[in-house]
């Protein structure tokens, strides 16, 4: 399973994790850890990004919920937008990124954990920076929709 943090620019940071029979999907303690490996990413590659702060919208899954999560998002300065519960329209990653990305993928037979990082990452380079922002202005129209609509599903 991959968790992937992307902006308006493209990709910022991607990672695998394997489900176990102890740890069934991602947990609170690893999601910290993802948390401190993306934002030294960020840092690394674009510190000009961290300086004028980060944003982040990530859905209200248990794991990104928990006490340790929330103390290392005040230890690296990140503010959180709010994701409304049970709102599939305004997961961006969901209703834009990942659906060319299934497509991409469809018929490969991936097998090798490597095959398939390789293959996700070309994937993401090939898109041009237009492809992100894209992504990002379609969630402001979609939360625009959303609250126009009540809070109703959004027919595409």
């Amino acid at each position: 399973m991959a968790v992937i943090f992307w902006d308006a620019e493209g990709l910022v940071h991607l990672e695998w994790f394997n489900s176990t029979t102890k740890r069934r999907g991602l947990t609170g303690d690893l999601y910290v850890e993802m948390l401190g490996r993306m934002y030294e990413s960020l840092n690394d590659r674009s510190p000009e990004k961290v300086k004028r702060g980060i944003l982040i919208l990530q859905d209200n899954a248990h794991c990104r919920k928990t006490s340790a999560v929330s103390a290392k998002m005040r230890d690296l300065e990140l503010k959180t937008l709010d994701h409304p519960p049970y709102s599939p329209d305004l997961a961006p990653s969901d209703f834009y990124l990942f659906r060319g990305l299934k497509q991409f993928l469809e018929g490969r037979k991936n097998d090798d954990q490597e095959e398939l990082d390789g293959l996700v990452r070309t994937y993401f380079r090939s898109k041009p920076a237009s492809f992100f922002k894209e992504g990002i202005d379609l969630l402001r129209t979609k939360m625009e929709r959303t609250i126009e609509s009540e809070g109703r599903y959004l027919e595409e």
